[in-house]
């Protein structure tokens, strides 16, 4: 489990859409009615301390984010070409 900082405020942002990149999770931080980011955060693969697992880790964070009072989901990654 991360120690979650520095987020925007739910009232601010309340959906969160977590995103796979090769090396880091990036958290879309949207304000209500808008698909535009008010604010993002990339979590490095290294700190989830997930090795292998990096799915669990996903969804511990989304977990985390979703008791915190956000509409947290993960956006499917894209196929590889």
């Amino acid at each position: 489990m991360i120690r979650l900082m520095g987020l925007p405020g739910v009232e601010r942002a309340p959906q969160v859409r977590l995103e796979r990149t090769a090396d880091a999770v990036v958290l879309w931080f949207l304000a209500k009615g808008d698909e535009r980011p008010v604010h993002r955060v990339a979590v490095p693969r290294w700190t989830l301390d997930a090795g292998e697992d990096l799915e669990t880790a996903e969804l511990d964070l989304l977990a985390q984010l979703q008791r915190l009072g956000y509409d947290a989901r993960r956006i499917t990654p894209r196929a590889e070409p």
